[in-house]
């Protein structure tokens, strides 16, 4: 779970970035991640796990899902996702 911490706040910032409430994590200030490596592996980190989550709903659900990611780096790749895969957009 430090990973993910990690892509949430910077490092060195300390504990200032994180609220302590009810839950064992806490919650984090949400801010934009300067460094532009870091903000790369957080950016697919969290699209490995919102692809996981979509496939979870449409499993579960027997729902059609599908969502457009473009991601604001040097390259502005277009990301895709749908489920089920018939449906799947063609690149």
């Amino acid at each position: 779970m430090a990973a993910a911490r990690g892509c949430l706040a910077s490092p060195g910032s300390g504990a200032s970035d994180w609220e302590v409430g009810m839950g064992r994590r806490g919650r984090v200030v949400l801010r934009r991640i300067e460094d532009r490596v870091r903000r790369g592996i957080c950016f697919r980190k969290r699209l490995a796990g919102l692809e996981k989550k979509a496939e979870e709903l449409a499993v579960l659900c027997d729902a059609h899902v599908g969502f457009v990611v473009l991601s604001c780096s040097d390259d502005d790749r277009l990301h895709h996702f749908a489920a089920p895969a018939t449906y799947a957009l063609s690149p």
